[in-house]
């Protein structure tokens, strides 16, 4: 039995291309998660969020549908962006909201392409690059300023966020940057755990990193030059299987 549709905000970053050209960027899109004849998930996007002049060439259905041509410098897309046919009832959410063709435009969450509908995220965890300005404040002290995180999105979880080491500012020690974790570290033995390097890196001079598979099914990570608890990172499974897929996929990959 298919479910029926349903539709809820996403804290994805949604922008759609047309060629080289934005025609709509948002933090407040809507997803309407479906499946069936009716179609796939997509997102909806607020209409004040589609770029001034990207829609053209109006029309109305019996239905009261609208339905835009899209344009962008010199491309033109037909039929290509409409509103909800009957945005009433479980629905509601989607009136003034404006969503795209996927064949005929390009996707992007956040930083990424996405390719013939929407991500449930429902059915999957991921990690996404980003461009989006993350700043942390430790006592009204800056101590992260990045526009490059990677974005982890794991199912009705807040968004979590992965900073290059690089853009932290000098701070006495890892200690010292707030901790996720305090409230699991203090439960978690790591006196008899067993630290595991790459294949190979035994060879390789200067300090390298470590993991360990520990109880609950966390994972640790610590540098050989500081193998001290206070300074081990640590990861939930999904956090862990999210890394993972991303390494696997190439999404760390250095160009």
């Amino acid at each position: 039995m298919t479910p029926a549709p349903f539709v809820e905000p996403t804290p994805r970053r949604i922008r759609v291309r047309l060629g080289d050209e934005l025609v709509a960027a948002s933090t407040c899109a809507q997803l309407l998660v479906q499946y069936g004849p009716g179609g796939l998930p997509t997102y909806y996007l607020p209409h004040e969020d589609v770029y001034p002049d990207a829609l053209v060439d109006e029309t109305i259905g019996p239905d009261g549908q609208r339905t835009w041509a899209v344009r962008a410098g010199h491309k033109r897309a037909e039929a290509a962006a409409w509103t909800h046919e009957n945005p009433t009832g479980t629905m509601s959410t989607l009136a003034g909201h404006v969503t795209f063709s996927w064949r005929q435009l390009e996707w992007y969450e956040e930083d990424e392409r996405v390719v013939i509908h929407a991500r449930d995220p429902y059915k999957r965890v991921d990690t996404l690059r980003s461009s989006r300005r993350v700043q942390v404040l430790v006592a009204d002290e800056l101590v992260v300023d990045s526009i490059r995180p990677l974005l982890l999105f794991e199912t009705s979880l807040p968004t979590r966020y992965y900073l290059p080491f690089g853009d932290v500012h000098t701070v006495g020690s890892m200690s010292d940057i707030v901790d996720d974790k305090h409230h699991i570290r203090g439960t978690l033995d790591l006196s008899n755990a067993v630290w595991q390097r790459a294949e190979g890196s035994a060879e390789l001079e200067g300090p390298h990193l470590e993991i360990a598979f520990v109880q609950d099914g966390y994972v640790a990570m610590r540098s050989s030059e500081h193998p001290v608890d206070d300074q081990t990172l640590l990861f939930t499974p999904s956090e862990w299987e999210a890394f993972v897929l991303g390494a696997k996929d190439g999404e760390f990959d250095v160009m």
